[in-house]
């Protein structure tokens, strides 16, 4: 998501995206990080990874939607901040269910994991950069 900020600068250009979005985000992720104990002691890790993948991919439909049509405006950037802290909710609830069960595996596959998360973002930020490279910004 902290990848594609330009795309809502772009859209909310009177509005401040790189210093505003971020925060609502990492609130999300720091609640449901407080929480996990509690949340996962309730409620089974497919239930939470269920919960968090179909909250994340509903919460960035959205946030295209409002970027698409209402841009430019108070009510679309409050939306913004709101589907942000959303996605903090949701996605962090994924990521934490799966870095729980990994714990159940081998060293070995653990590390493969880790290894494979990290590797997997930068995929994502370099295939960015070159698409950005080349249909420019």
């Amino acid at each position: 998501m902290l990848a594609g900020l330009d795309f809502f600068q772009e859209s909310f250009a009177d509005y401040d995206i790189y210093s505003y979005l971020s925060p609502p985000l990492f609130l999300g992720y720091v609640i449901v990080g407080l929480s996990y104990h509690v949340l996962s002691n309730r409620f089974h890790y497919i239930q939470l990874i269920k919960f968090g993948n179909i909250g994340t991919s509903l919460v960035l439909v959205c946030m295209m939607l409002t970027a698409l049509f209402l841009d430019q405006s108070t009510l679309g950037y409050s939306l913004l901040l709101i589907e942000a802290f959303l996605l903090g909710l949701s996605a962090n609830m994924s990521q934490l269910t799966f870095f729980a069960m990994i714990n159940y595996f081998s060293e070995k596959v653990v590390s493969w994991f880790t290894v494979g998360t990290a590797v997997s973002g930068l995929f994502v930020t370099t295939l960015r950069l070159i698409i950005l490279g080349i249909a420019g910004a």
